[in-house]
């Protein structure tokens, strides 16, 4: 039997900056947004949909997050994905993606598609 590995790459843009977070035992975790479009239909008349992955590093990557993750940004992430169900302040059930990053590159000119 073959062997699956839980791995996602995607390319997106940051929504905001990086967030760290002093954990105990000199652990640290760092997170961001990152938006990932996509569009849908006939040229000219496409709709656009955009997906908000939490993006997460933890202890040694977070030295290297804090260096390279600017607002607005565009990267290409790869790692490993959870998805977290919870109960919004509203009652509501809700759930995120986080993705635990185990390679980020930034992509130097990148499209806007504002």
């Amino acid at each position: 039997m073959e062997t699956t590995k839980n791995s996602l790459r995607i390319m997106g843009r940051t929504g905001s900056d990086l967030q760290v977070i002093e954990l105990a035992n000199n652990k640290r975790l760092a997170k961001v947004s990152l938006a990932v479009n996509d569009y849908f239909g006939p040229t000219g008349n496409q709709t656009k949909q955009t997906d908000w992955f939490n993006l997460l590093f933890w202890n040694d990557q977070v030295a290297l997050a804090e260096q390279l993750i600017r607002k607005g940004a565009a990267y290409q992430v790869e790692g490993r994905v959870r998805v977290n169900t919870y109960d919004g302040r509203d009652g509501i059930k809700r759930s995120s993606i986080d993705v635990h990053v185990h390679e980020i590159e930034e992509v130097l000119n990148a499209a806007r598609e504002d």
